[in-house]
């Protein structure tokens, strides 16, 4: 068992050159693809296209490559939005890459998807359920304990105006009827699905009510994605296993606040193993966090001014200053930053996920 991780830049959301170049140089076999996470150019918004056309992009050229059938199984999860240093960019995982000799005890994957939900099930207990059924199933196909998992990726839908409009027609009542809201609905309740399936948060005690009504139950690894191109969840679940000959390990945080750069470092620091609270940038491979606008409009005990803004939204503001706070940490901007933080952490802050070269 071997999981690897390439990290592309991308000039616009169609440019594969970097993807080709890997391939040409047999640095990376197509057939061992397990997933795209992209950050894309885009508002990372409802109207945010980028995603779904880069997604076209991918699936076209892994077509090519495998055919259709085989194209469908590789997850193309993107999240728009780049504002401030964010530099757009690939994450290719892998299976069964180079390895080590021996057993390292290092980076495992698993990825697959859900059933498509209904517009009604969209952010409420139908894909909490769901997404826990996948997320558990997955962590057994690895032998993964709960322990053993530091990042559990999920891409989820949106309700989309067409929904609403057949909705109304029906009678049938969704979670919002507000497009951009219910992208926070589906975020928050695929991430309480993935809490569910790490015992972060007991299915019992939820019910629809609870979704985006109760933020003081979250996930500490969930990482979750709201987009128009897709109707099912895409879950990617990564951790350490004892069966791993990975040369990459993974360790995790959670950012307390957006500020909160002392998790993005712990998170670099458990990856490589370190015990005196140093690390090597040079050794990570990539950082993945969750940005949240502090839904109490403070930060650190003084007023911010991100939830009245209406020109920009609030999760882009949010993806701009953690961006800047954990490329500040490595030195360089291609890292992945995904915005709103929905059941991801606490209110205002969010999980932290690094790999690192053994």
């Amino acid at each position: 068992m071997s999981a690897f991780l390439q990290v592309v830049g991308q000039a616009s959301p169609d440019d594969l050159s970097g993807l080709r170049a890997l391939v040409e140089s047999e640095q990376l076999d197509p057939k061992r693809i397990v997933a795209f996470l992209n950050k894309t150019e885009g508002n990372g918004c409802v109207n945010d296209f980028a995603r779904g056309y880069c997604a076209h992009v991918l699936h076209e050229y892994l077509s090519g490559e495998l055919g259709p059938e085989a194209a469908e199984k590789a997850l193309l999860i993107m999240s728009g939005g780049c504002e401030g240093v964010l530099s757009p960019h690939m994450n290719v995982f892998s299976q069964d890459g180079p390895e080590s000799d021996q057993v390292t005890g290092g980076l495992a994957i698993g990825a697959g998807k859900t059933r498509d939900f209904k517009a009604e099930e969209i952010g409420r207990m139908a894909m909490v359920e769901e997404t826990a059924r996948l997320a558990t199933e997955l962590m057994e196909s690895l032998s993964l304990s709960k322990e053993d998992v530091h990042f559990v990726q999920i891409k989820c839908p949106l309700i989309r105006s067409s929904d609403v409009t057949e909705a109304q027609e029906k009678g049938v009542s969704l979670a919002t009827t507000d497009t951009l809201k219910s992208m926070g609905y589906s975020r928050g309740a695929s991430s309480l699905g993935a809490a569910v399936a790490l015992g972060e948060v007991e299915l019992s005690g939820l019910d629809d009510s609870k979704i985006l009504g109760a933020l003081d139950l979250y996930s500490g690894v969930a990482s979750s994605s709201s987009g128009i191109e897709l109707r099912c969840c895409e879950v990617l679940i990564m951790g350490n296993s004892p069966l791993s000959r990975s040369p990459l390990r993974i360790g995790h945080a959670v950012m307390q606040d957006a500020l909160d750069r002392d998790a993005v470092v712990q998170a670099c620091v458990e990856s490589q193993g370190m015990t005196d609270g140093n690390f090597d940038p040079e050794k990570v491979a990539n950082v993945f966090a969750k940005s949240e606008v502090d839904p109490s409009g403070m930060i650190r005990g003084k007023r911010h001014t991100m939830l009245q803004d209406s020109d920009v939204s609030g999760t882009r503001m949010s993806r701009a200053v953690v961006g800047a706070i954990v490329a500040s940490v490595l030195g360089r901007t291609q890292v992945y930053v995904s915005g709103g933080a929905e059941h991801q952490g606490p209110p205002g802050g969010g999980p932290v996920a690094a790999i690192s070269w053994i």
